[in-house]
């Protein structure tokens, strides 16, 4: 007895190339969404590394042998 060949309907494969296509546009649309903020993420992380650095800058600015240990440890402490 042999298997008669599985056939798929019209309304089914519309349905099925609806879907991928979907998925397809969802996909690009995340990607694209996820890579804009990823680098909005990464100029925020710059940007503040570079307020850190300047705040760093302007503590040490001064002579360091002028300040206590204490001094130095409050400075570091603030930064981090």
């Amino acid at each position: 007895m042999a298997l008669a060949p599985l056939t798929f309907g019209i309304q089914t494969r519309l349905t099925a190339g609806i879907a991928l296509v979907a998925s397809l546009l969802v996909l690009a649309v995340g990607w694209t969404w996820a890579s804009y903020e990823e680098a909005e993420l990464v100029k925020a992380l710059r940007q503040r590394e570079a307020r850190m650095a300047g705040l760093i800058e302007r503590g040490f600015a001064g002579p360091i042998w002028n300040l206590d240990h204490v001094a130095i440890e409050n400075l570091l402490d603030a930064v981090m």
